[in-house]
């Protein structure tokens, strides 16, 4: 949307209300980039009506779906109720924009639709490698059908990170559009958002500063691998945790943990601008769901960017990172005696990796968006042009 912003294009953005504590960073965030025509949908039972219709046809097209009724919109309805409730809002839209870009899941048929229904462009941002999110198996298979019904008419389609490209190729050959519309565009920062001087973080103590953040602090990510690892190096480590803390796994975990820091969300800005103050950088994934083999979670380009060092699990897409990066960091087992080995390791080398900090951030700059950004712009200017 900035991009968008900033090349002169008029944007307008349709989006769903989430509940919980990211709602005001969210809004805050479209009201800070001056985005005017903004339309929220609610997501939740009020109003009742619109949410009690789309509940019934959800479940109204799983069961019409086993029986073999398997249209796009049908597919749409079955894998979420929100595409019902986006068609619903679209089928009264007045507008007629140049170029649609739907950016999940329940927006790809309600925009396709939409699209070829008016002989406007559009195309598909996706974010994750989709079929493989979560464990349903029937999400899985109403996922691919959708997007082999709705991809190849696309005037192009990005991906967030190589391994999702690639892995979505193999699986919708022959349901794509050209490989001159198919790009990855990595999750990267502005450059401009990171320094090698901290605004803020902790304070300069001696100790090896570890941080990992995330949008809860909670488990199944990794950290309940990595906290008996650290306490070996108690004397010599700290650790902060940034993120909306989950009680339970906070009181578990972390209570008696006195090297184990816990701060609660941060605005963008201010999280990008206190993470070169730290050491080491955690990306620790878990392989709970395909989808974490091949995507590249913000986190690891933020560490990256800051010209951390990091410590990463062992997915794909990370070893493929770390790969490409060598002197940026270290990958290991998501285990416990895996991650001890690393931090003994890092212990071990710890003056040279602070040494090498600037050298990182130098290497990093020429990855972050002002160069990714190129990509887009060039797509968007041809897909408007033809």
């Amino acid at each position: 949307m900035q991009l968008a912003l900033q090349n002169g294009y008029r944007v307008s953005l349709l989006a769903f209300t989430l509940p919980g504590w990211s709602k005001s960073f969210e809004t805050g965030y479209v009201e800070e980039l001056g985005i005017n025509d903004t339309t929220y949908l609610s997501s939740g039972r009020k109003p009742f009506f619109p949410w009690f219709l789309s509940s019934i046809l959800e479940k109204a097209s799983r069961l019409t779906h086993k029986f073999g009724l398997r249209s796009a919109s049908v597919t749409a309805m079955a894998l979420s109720k929100r595409a019902w409730l986006i068609n619903r809002y679209l089928k009264k839209y007045k507008g007629r924009p140049d170029l649609i870009i739907a950016h999940n899941p329940p927006t790809f048929y309600p925009v396709a639709h939409f699209a070829k229904k008016n002989g406007i462009k559009y195309g598909i941002d996706v974010e994750d490698y989709h079929p493989g999110e979560g464990t349903d198996r029937n999400l899985h298979q109403y996922m691919i059908s959708l997007m082999k019904m709705t991809f190849p008419d696309a005037s192009y389609i990005s991906f967030a990170a190589p391994l999702i490209q690639e892995q979505s190729v193999k699986l919708l050959k022959g349901h794509l559009p050209g490989e001159n519309n198919l790009l990855t565009i990595n999750n990267v920062f502005p450059s401009s958002n990171f320094s090698l001087h901290g605004k803020s973080g902790p304070k300069n103590n001696g100790k090896i500063q570890f941080v990992w953040f995330s949008q809860n602090i909670g488990p199944g990510r990794g950290l309940e691998s990595l906290l008996p690892a650290m306490d070996h190096f108690a004397r010599n480590v700290e650790l902060t945790l940034i993120g909306n803390p989950v009680v339970d796994f906070i009181e578990r975990w972390t209570q008696d943990r006195s090297y184990v820091h816990v701060v609660p969300p941060l605005q963008a800005s201010e999280l990008y601008g206190s993470l070169s103050s730290y050491d080491i950088g955690l990306a620790l994934e878990t392989i709970s769901e395909e989808n974490r083999k091949y995507c590249l979670a913000n986190k690891i380009w933020a560490y990256f960017q800051s010209g951390l060092f990091i410590l990463a699990s062992n997915t794909p897409a990370q070893e493929k990172f770390l790969d490409e990066f060598k002197d940026h960091g270290l990958i290991c087992e998501n285990k416990e005696d895996a991650y001890s080995k690393a931090i003994e390791w890092i212990v071990g080398h710890i003056v040279d990796i602070r040494n090498q900090k600037n050298k990182r951030f130098e290497e990093a700059r020429s990855t972050g968006w002002e160069n990714e950004r190129k990509k887009l712009d060039s797509k968007w200017r041809d897909v408007l042009a033809n």
